[in-house]
């Protein structure tokens, strides 16, 4: 649904892409599942979208180009995951979080260094 270009080991990676396309397709599909009676709850738009940003500004954070096994790291979202997602429990594993609470400490050290002093 998107990508954080560049290498993953770089320090300081910026950007992130979001498809709309790709989370309007997926909102669809869930529309249709709960339609359907597949599904029983749903994630909408806005929950896809902000769970796919958050999944890429991961890889920045975290400097991995892979995936993890369960959370917002999946390499795809299932029916389980979807149902999180609208439940607003479908998160970050907590060695994740922890890694991306010391990326963020560090690139702001960082950055205060980088500012002139006055």
């Amino acid at each position: 649904m998107g990508v954080a270009p560049g290498s993953p080991t770089a320090a300081n990676r910026v950007k992130v892409y979001v498809f709309d396309h790709m989370v309007e397709k997926l909102a669809r599909a869930q529309l249709v599942a709960r339609v359907q009676g597949k599904a029983v709850t749903n994630a909408d738009k806005a929950q896809i979208l902000g769970h796919a940003i958050a999944h890429e500004i991961g890889h920045l954070l975290l400097s991995m180009a892979s995936h993890s096994r369960r959370g917002i790291m999946q390499a795809s979202w299932g029916r389980d995951s979807m149902k999180d997602m609208a439940l607003g429990t479908l998160t970050f594993e907590a060695d994740e979080i922890k890694r991306i609470q010391q990326e963020v400490q560090r690139r702001r050290r960082d950055s205060i260094e980088r500012e002139p002093q006055r």
